[in-house]
């Protein structure tokens, strides 16, 4: 029986998704202009009498954006031996990174804050005085107690940092 299933790994389904692999080309688009591409990476699937390892790029990106993360992909276990989980799956801060990214650039998010949601109690104010410690000028240019909206325009989000709890 194990040679069957085996003949039928190596005849039947690896071709099949090497032939889907191929038609992709390791990219599909999940979401408007977002696209992973889960390209193979250490080669191959490796199948054996207790595993079946597949490592894949996990990139987000814009559809038609070659973007790398500022940080290198790292090393990747396919299993870790002294977990007892049948089935195991790691993502990186190299995937939350690109993903980050790619939904800044291909939703564009921005939102406004207005003057009026800030709480009368609060220390800070979206006024012209509040806003010269970050602005040094704005109140002498405007007045110190003009209003002020600020338009928040994401534009990258490619340098996020994961921490193992302790």
């Amino acid at each position: 029986m194990i040679a069957e299933i085996q003949t039928a790994l190596n005849s039947v389904i690896a071709p099949t998704i090497n032939g889907f692999l191929n038609n992709t080309a390791g990219n599909t688009n999940l979401y408007e202009t977002l696209d992973l591409d889960w390209s193979m990476v250490d080669g191959s699937p490796k199948i054996n009498g207790y595993d079946l390892e597949l490592g894949v790029k996990g990139l987000f990106h814009p559809e038609g954006d070659s973007w790398e993360p500022a940080i290198p992909p790292p090393f990747m276990p396919f299993i870790d031996h002294a977990n007892a989980a049948k089935f195991q799956s790691y993502i990186s801060t190299y995937t939350i990174n690109s993903l980050g990214n790619a939904a800044v650039k291909s939703l564009k998010p921005n939102f406004v804050v207005t003057h009026d949601i800030v709480p009368a109690a609060s220390p800070f104010q979206l006024i012209t005085a509040s806003m010269d410690a970050l602005f040094p000028g704005l109140a002498a240019k405007y007045g110190p107690y003009q209003d002020m909206d600020v338009n928040i325009i994401l534009t990258g989000a490619d340098n996020f940092v994961s921490v193992p709890e302790t």
